[in-house]
This record gives structure tokens, sequence and C-alpha cells, in this order.
């Protein structure tokens, strides 16, 4: 269990602006993140932020996405 200062930096393929992740298709995180009360901030390169990452109702929203721009 994590204190609820913690931050989760999950992994993943690509992000939409929004907060909405791609990741690799097992649900690990779908599963996982919305157990948790930490702070959810994704982190990735200029190429992986896009339009459009496909959502569904369960997917769980990044609080903060860090690049580089």
């Amino acid at each position: 269990r994590l204190p609820p200062s913690s931050t989760l930096f999950p992994y993943t393929t690509l992000f939409r602006s929004a907060g909405y992740r791609l990741g690799r298709g097992k649900g690990y995180y779908d599963r996982l993140l919305p157990r948790l009360t930490a702070f959810k901030a994704g982190i990735c390169f200029p190429f992986q932020l896009v339009e459009e990452v496909p959502a569904e109702p369960f997917d769980i929203r990044m609080d903060t996405i860090i690049t580089i721009q």
C-alpha cells in the first residue's frame, strides 16, 4: 500500500494531452490505478504525446503529463 503522498509514474507507450495513456494491452494499470490515491504522473518524450488515444470508461487519467516541450 502506497502512502497518500506518493507519486506513481506508470509505464506507457503513448499519452494524450487529456491524461489518458496507451499501455501495452495487458490491463495491469487498469486494475491497479483505481485502487491508488497516489498522484499519477506520466513522463514521455514529445513524440509519445499524441492527439488521440483510445480510451474506455474504466481508464484512469494521469494527473499530469511531463515532457521536455
